[in-house]
């Protein structure tokens, strides 16, 4: 096993349904997620973009608020592949904002929004 975090690490580590978990259990996810993409919900390519949401498992909320442990991002694509330069960028807490906002995204890519014109969660409503 790959020990990603260390022991004394200040990140706090949830599980696929955001419960407190150790970085020990954290590093087992990980792990198990190397062989069965189980952190992944969902990818693909859409036109010139490929969107990716996953799972982390770390608090990136670096404020006050709920635990930021899924993430959306897209990038660029081009005949040469893909461009690792984010465009986009989301943090969510729960699985289901995650999905619910991977769809909403990928419909919005498919309309033909530009990517610095793609709505965020906040600003949603």
């Amino acid at each position: 096993m790959v020990n990603r975090l260390k022991r004394g690490t200040h990140l706090v580590c949830y599980d696929f349904d955001g419960n407190d978990i150790s970085v020990e259990a954290w590093n087992d996810l990980m792990s198990l997620s190397e062989v069965t993409d189980c952190r992944i919900l969902a990818n693909g390519e859409i036109g010139k973009f490929w969107i990716s949401t996953v799972w982390l498992g770390v608090n990136l909320n670096y404020g006050e608020g709920p635990p930021l442990i899924f993430e959306t991002m897209i990038f660029g694509r081009d005949e040469e592949g893909i461009d690792y330069d984010d465009l986009y960028m989301q943090r969510y807490s729960t699985k289901e904002d995650a999905i619910k906002w991977h769809s909403v995204l990928v419909e919005k890519l498919k309309e033909g929004t530009p990517s610095d014109k793609l709505p965020h969660m906040e600003s949603s409503s």
